[in-house]
């Protein structure tokens, strides 16, 4: 059995979960026909989304497809200092709530861009939306290659039909269903992710011998790196 290419099984959860981000936008889609689907429900959801939704797409914006492979190599090549990423997490988990987020809310603006021409002028806000841009444009590509590659890896199909498929299905359920498509979306994607994440840590720490020979190689590798 070759285990590096897609079974039966492996295609069966990709097209569920395919298919299920897919029945997201649609769902929301069509929900938002049967009200006002003002600008403010369709960027903001009415501003009535939970905390725990809400939170999960964040972390899923964050955690993308490139982060998971990336981070990984990365700890493989050079070892774990790049744990020290954290700690920006944690003080923007702080500063964000407490200084920006009640900015926003006051000023009831849908952009931070706004929020720019409005403190400052609009020659900020276009320098701002155009850096954003410029990005977005360098990065987002990245972001689509990187997992799609893996898939190509195990699946065999053209990293180009991959790529279009992905960016298809992306774009589509997020213009459908706006950002209540985008952000359960996010809450499938993640939670799939940290359930895949997790069984395969268990499996691979299992198969190898346990976590203490998993420290113990990382060890005699030079990978466990906490201060450098």
């Amino acid at each position: 059995m070759d285990t590096g290419k897609f079974s039966a099984l492996d295609i069966f959860f990709f097209l569920i979960t395919f298919f299920l981000s897919s029945a997201i936008g649609l769902y929301y889609g069509w929900t938002s026909r049967r009200k006002a689907n003002t600008r403010e429900e369709y960027m903001l959801g009415g501003r009535k989304m939970g905390l725990l939704p809400i939170t999960a797409s964040l972390v899923a914006t964050a955690v993308s497809g490139s982060t998971l492979l990336g981070q990984t190599t990365e700890v493989y090549a050079f070892g774990t200092q790049a744990w020290l990423l954290s700690f920006t997490c944690v003080v923007l988990s702080i500063i964000v709530p407490l200084i920006y987020l009640p900015v926003f809310l006051e000023i009831g603006e849908l952009s931070s861009f706004k929020y720019l021409e409005l403190r400052f002028s609009r020659s900020v806000r276009l320098f701002a939306s155009g850096l954003f841009t410029l990005t977005s444009l360098l990065f987002l590509p990245v972001t689509v290659y990187v997992p799609a590659l893996a898939f190509h890896e195990v699946s065999g199909l053209s990293v180009h039909l991959i790529t279009g498929l992905l960016t298809l299905l992306c774009v589509s359920y997020t213009a459908i269903g706006g950002i209540k498509a985008v952000v359960w979306t996010d809450v499938l994607q993640i939670t799939l992710t940290i359930l895949s994440s997790a069984t395969v840590a268990i499996v691979g720490i299992n198969q190898v011998g346990g976590l203490e020979k998993v420290w113990r190689t990382a060890d005699q590798g030079g990978r466990l790196i906490f201060f450098k």
